[in-house]
Formats: structure tokens, sequence, C-alpha cells
């Protein structure tokens, strides 16, 4: 049979190992959080500052100026319509048409309307082209 004293050091060892293996399970998680924020590669660091122009786009000029999904005109495009948009902005690319900064941010348009696609596909739409 153990002392008294030996059970009762037994016990807080066993809570502080519990408690320890908590905060590390917490860390780990928070490290795999934040190992998805801080790109390893100069190319996930590229996308990453180009996603945050695409959201600021959209946050702040898209969304202010035709609404918010499902209220946007863009929600009701079907995959033709979605795609003949992204041949607009693609196409205008390099044509000088409204210069260098309109080229730009057709980049985040053609990036916007390709989230629209990739939502319709990732959800399984069977929509004829």
């Amino acid at each position: 049979m153990l002392d008294a004293s030996v059970a009762l050091r037994i016990k807080e060892l066993t809570d502080a190992l519990k408690a320890e293996q908590a905060k590390s399970t917490r860390l780990a998680l928070e490290l795999a959080v934040h190992e998805h924020e801080i790109p390893a590669t100069v190319a996930g660091k590229m996308w990453q500052e180009f996603q945050a122009g695409v959201l600021k786009h959209i946050d702040h000029y898209t969304v202010p100026q035709y609404g918010d999904w499902p209220d946007c005109p863009a929600a009701q495009y079907g995959m033709p319509e979605i795609k003949m948009q992204l041949a607009k902005y693609i196409n205008r690319i390099g044509t000088n048409a409204r210069g260098p900064a309109e080229a730009v941010r057709d980049c985040l348009k053609i990036a916007h309307y390709a989230s629209f696609l990739w939502w319709k596909l990732r959800n399984g739409n069977q929509e004829k082209e």
C-alpha cells in the first residue's frame, strides 16, 4: 500500500502531465494553423499577396458596387457566362486599352470570376456549357 504522501504526489504529477499534454495539443493545433498562414515557398508568398489583393478588391470594390453573394448579378451566371467574363478580362490584358493599373485590377477580377467557376465545379455543378 502506498503512503498517502506518495499517492498525493503521484496524483499531482499525473495532473501536471495531463495539463502539459493538453497544452502541447493546443500548441500543435496553433502551429498547424499558423503553418497555413506562413507560406514556406516563394510561390506561396506570391499567392498570399495576390489573394490578399483579391480579397481587398472583393470587399472594397465589388461587393459595395454589385452586392454580396447571392444577391449580386454574378450569382445568376451559369458556367458559360462565367467563362465569357474570364475570357473578356484575360483578352483585355496587354491591350493598353485602359492602362497598367486596370490590367492589374483585371487580374483581380479574373481571380474572382475563377472562384465562382471553381465553386460551381467543386460543388458538383453539372451544368451544360
